[in-house]
């Protein structure tokens, strides 16, 4: 029989393994086709036309490429927060190091893809989003740290530990 250090370790294998798989899912499904601008243009402008329907296309395409470069930003910052809170607890300096590799292999992948084209400035602006989940990550869990924990009048952690 297993012991339950054999079982956690092999529990963390399996998850390294799960988080390995998604991780070149995620990968492939971004740098290929499916995120082209002419998709992403057929998804948005049928909502700017909703939000603002006197809209001229020049400032549809204003905005497509606006809400292109907020997902550049907004979707390496949530991997970034996905990996703190999951399989690299405790590790924001990899999970950081993670979302910049994948922005830089994204756009390398990219400028093999048929209508796609690699970009510097978007490895600039995907790492930027990781970095700026990475710091938001520092404020809240320096907040925690500081956190006051009630004292006894006899000095000890009034707290209990489970």
């Amino acid at each position: 029989m297993a012991s339950s250090e054999q079982v956690q370790m092999l529990e963390r294998r399996i998850v390294m393994s799960i988080t390995v798989a998604v991780f070149l899912v995620v990968l492939a499904t971004f740098a290929g086709v499916l995120f082209t601008h002419r998709n992403t243009f057929a998804i948005v402008e049928p909502l700017i036309r909703r939000m603002r329907p006197g809209a001229s296309p020049a400032e549809i395409e204003r905005l497509h490429n606006i809400a292109r470069k907020l997902g550049h930003f907004l979707i390496p910052a949530g991997a970034f927060a996905a990996l703190v809170i999951g399989p690299l607890r405790k590790r924001p300096a990899i999970a950081l190091a993670l979302c910049a590799l994948f922005a830089t292999i994204d756009e390398c992948l990219q400028s093999f893809t048929p209508g796609r084209n690699g970009s510097l400035d978007d490895v600039i602006l995907d790492t930027s989003g990781a970095l700026f989940a990475y710091f938001v990550y520092r404020v809240i869990t320096s907040w925690q740290g500081t956190a006051k924990v009630p004292v006894s009048r006899y000095g000890k952690s009034t707290r209990r530990r489970y």
